[in-house]
């Protein structure tokens, strides 16, 4: 019985051993892994870095460019607000200008009645003359006779 005894202790301590080898050999592995990892991400970011200068580059630049666009904007508010009041006055304008062409149409209209007016007078008159001249013809030449 102490014979099985020391053969269980012998092959615990050969299974610890065995233990302890693989755990030693899978640390080995995971330290060679993290290294290549370390050294993975040291390339990485070698290569990152000039991506990452150019791209703050970018990122300054646009800020410049939204800033001047801002400026540029604001800038043509004042114009915009002109060409507002300018629509405005403009408007007016036509407004004034309609009302003048109203009025002077509405008054060459009464002036134009009134020179139809004159002119049927006008003719009436004329024709009234001629009546008168030709009964006057008429008489003198029935006293001629006579």
């Amino acid at each position: 019985m102490e014979n099985i005894l020391y053969i269980s202790v012998a092959a615990i301590a050969i299974a610890f051993i065995y233990l302890v080898a693989v755990t030693v050999r899978t640390l080995k592995e995971m330290q060679k892994t993290l290294f290549k990892a370390s050294n993975t991400l040291d390339d990485l970011e070698k290569h990152l870095e000039p991506v990452l200068e150019s791209s703050k580059k970018l990122i300054d630049n646009s800020n410049e460019v939204v800033t001047m666009v801002k400026t540029k904007a604001e800038s043509l508010d004042g114009f915009f607000e002109a060409v507002y009041e300018l629509k405005h006055e403009v408007m007016n304008v036509n407004r004034v200008i309609k009302n003048f062409t109203g009025k002077v149409t509405s008054k060459i209209d009464e002036s134009s009645n009134m020179l139809t007016n004159i002119v049927q007078n006008g003719n009436i008159a004329v024709d009234l003359y001629n009546r008168w001249k030709t009964r006057k013809k008429k008489k003198g030449e029935n006293q001629q006779d006579a």
